[in-house]
């Protein structure tokens, strides 16, 4: 049985970017199978550091992903840096329970 220990939560690199992009498809209940255009548009939009993969047993179970954004705090006031989170997606992992 899978614990939370177990999986591994980190940023993905540009080689792991194609499993994600399967793993984000099946969590919002698409079809895993990509077509490179589909699959090279998502790519240009790909930050290190931004698009994380949660990993069980190698297998990508979850995505998250974040873009730079500003955010007006205040009127007459300089907007802020922010991360705007977009594109999680879990879907079960061998010791969820059912």
């Amino acid at each position: 049985m899978t614990s939370r220990a177990d999986i591994d939560v980190r940023p993905i690199d540009e080689s792991e970017f194609a499993d994600w992009s399967r793993a984000m498809n099946i969590g919002f209940l698409r079809e895993p199978t990509l077509g490179e255009d589909l699959l090279e548009a998502r790519r240009a939009q790909f930050v290190p550091g931004r698009t994380v993969g949660a990993f069980d047993d190698g297998r990508c179970v979850a995505t998250f992903r974040s873009f730079a954004q500003e955010l007006t705090v205040a009127a007459g006031r300089p907007s802020r840096p922010t991360r705007s989170p977009t594109s999680p997606s879990p879907r079960p992992t061998a010791g969820a329970a059912c």
